[in-house]
């Protein structure tokens, strides 16, 4: 019965709300101090991985190499800091991801984002969660922390 699942999901998606998730996605918001932790994974192992995090405008403001190379999830915690050493502002950033096997060839990388859901909104098409200021849909929820 569609209604009765939709419920449940319902019922159990505002029981999220508080909880820190991991969800597809290259974007974050950053709220301009302190260690924003981010995330990615790999389609198999790498022996080398650049993490690029662009601000808003697509400018790049800050390279983080030596993160992880395993197949699968990897997670690193950046300080805030562009590569000048200076803490950027809040708001939206993007994390891209390029990794080389030993032959030099492109691995998959895909970003994924770590938030807190401050709130549920239910649409037509189901609930989304609120994660700093972005909505969340189900489906892009990989994990509850």
């Amino acid at each position: 019965n569609k209604l009765l699942s939709q419920s449940i999901s319902n019922s159990l998606s505002a029981s999220l709300i508080g909880k820190e998730i991991r969800a597809t996605g290259d974007g974050f918001s950053y709220s301009g101090s302190g260690d924003q932790k981010l995330g990615y994974s790999l389609g198999s192992a790498a022996t080398s991985v650049s993490a690029g995090i662009y601000d808003s405008g697509g400018t790049l403001v800050r390279t983080v190499n030596g993160t992880g190379l395993s197949a699968g999830d990897n997670t690193f915690t950046w300080d805030g800091k562009n590569d000048l050493g200076e803490t950027v502002a809040s708001g939206k950033y993007t994390l891209k991801v390029s990794a080389k096997d030993t032959n030099g060839a492109s691995v998959t990388a895909t970003g994924y984002m770590f938030g807190t859901v401050s709130a549920v909104r239910f649409k037509s098409s189901g609930a989304v969660y609120v994660v700093d200021g972005e909505e969340i849909p189900l489906s892009d929820v990989l994990e509850i922390l």
